[in-house]
């Protein structure tokens, strides 16, 4: 195990929606968050990246979790919302081949 002073955990739910190859599968977090801080015997984290926290979940976490710091941070700097979007806008760029009658067929990368 890695000698660390602290556990912090990424949350990022909205990045997860946004990627064509995401996991937006949320159940059980807190619960698995509890799980960690128990097991793991460091102080726990929480953040989520690229919108931050809101009062309403930071509050439930601390109520059903009690992280030893929620990291409310996250709007500014780096959109991974936007970087997603673009990525999904060139993956689903038509690509075109034509068969052996010439006709015109549109390919979608995934």
């Amino acid at each position: 195990m890695i000698n660390a002073d602290a556990i912090a955990i990424h949350l990022n739910p909205a990045q997860e929606v946004f990627q064509p190859e995401g996991e937006p599968w949320f159940r059980g977090v807190i619960d698995k968050l509890r799980f960690i801080k128990k097991v793991a015997n460091r102080p726990l984290i929480v953040k989520e990246v690229g919108n931050g926290i809101s009062m309403e979940v930071a509050k439930a976490l601390a109520s059903k979790v009690s992280p030893d710091a929620i990291d409310v941070a996250g709007t500014g700097g780096t959109s991974f919302i936007r970087i997603e979007s673009i990525r999904l806008e060139l993956l689903m760029r038509p690509m075109y081949s034509v068969d052996g009658e010439y006709q015109l067929h549109y390919l979608y990368v995934r």
